[in-house]
């Protein structure tokens, strides 16, 4: 949620969806919204992330018990941020940053809760070695490659020596047929959008932004019948609440019935097929010491 960019020459508003119109960032191509149905959805993404890695939101090794200055790039609402300030050292500083605040809480925070409005791939010089831990998470649907590793040099700065970042991504997904259809159409618009993304770059971007000691926790997230149902739930919103850039992207689909059939087909074979899930990626790297 953190990167400026530019339209994509690639695309053309050829239709607009007649139905649940949405507030989409100004600024930036990224594919989500930045709206109160958005804000709703990020709660309970956090929620399936958490459950996902046994309760845990930092899987760096790091000792929460101890004063910290933590900085949440695409903070949006907030979400990660004010849970870690429940458990962290009342001393620590927790900063949240997104290219804009439409999505921050509006509710009372900690004194030792900040937000504010910048770009993960502009942080300011001021931040040099000032952060013990970096958190980022699913920006796939915001950064382009070069934007990728801008990012990843901005965090290595603002860390201090023996720092971690800590990046939690979204990988492949499967279910059946429709799901595999709607994987490809997905995989078109990021394309256009210059977006295409694979996970399995990750670990060698931070090498090459001089990072060591790369680890990565991944999660199968089931999402059939009951046991799935939030996990199905959130990834079926992703999908739909990018409706707008998929009917203004030339050439994905002929119109607004024809993409609700597909969603629709989708999670019934998410929730109809027993195997269905999709990929988590925790991704944990340290600055050196010097």
């Amino acid at each position: 949620m953190l990167a400026t960019m530019q339209p994509s020459a690639a695309t053309t508003p050829v239709a607009t969806p007649t139905s649940e119109p949405r507030v989409y960032h100004a600024v930036s191509q990224y594919l989500l919204p930045c709206d109160e149905p958005e804000g709703e959805r990020l709660l309970l993404q956090h929620k399936v992330i958490k459950d996902l890695y046994e309760g845990r939101l930092v899987i760096a090794p790091i000792d929460l018990a101890q004063p910290l200055f933590i900085l949440d790039c695409g903070t949006g609402a907030g979400v990660w941020l004010l849970d870690v300030a429940r458990t962290a050292h009342p001393s620590s500083v927790l900063h949240g940053i997104d290219i804009s605040a439409r999505l921050f809480p509006l509710a009372a925070r900690p004194p030792n809760v900040s937000l504010a409005v910048t770009s993960v791939t502009a942080l300011p010089a001021a931040w040099a070695g000032r952060f013990d831990l970096v958190h980022q998470r699913l920006l796939y649907l915001a950064l382009q490659r070069t934007q990728w590793e801008a990012a990843l040099a901005g965090i290595f700065r603002v860390l201090r020596p023996g720092g971690w970042v800590q990046l939690g991504e979204a990988g492949r997904w499967r279910a059946g047929e429709a799901a595999a259809r709607l994987s490809g159409l997905i995989g078109r618009l990021l394309v256009e959008h210059e977006l295409a993304w694979d996970v399995d770059v990750l670990p060698r971007l931070l090498a090459g932004a001089g990072f060591v000691d790369i680890k990565i926790e991944e999660r199968d997230t089931p999402m059939a019948g009951e046991e799935g149902r939030d996990a199905r739930v959130n990834l079926m919103n992703v999908f739909r609440s990018m409706k707008t850039p998929f009917m203004r992207t030339r050439g994905l689909v002929q119109s607004e019935a024809e993409l609700d059939a597909l969603f629709d087909a989708a999670e019934r074979e998410c929730e109809e097929t027993p195997d269905s899930s999709a990929m988590f990626y925790m991704i944990c790297a340290r600055k050196p010491d010097n």
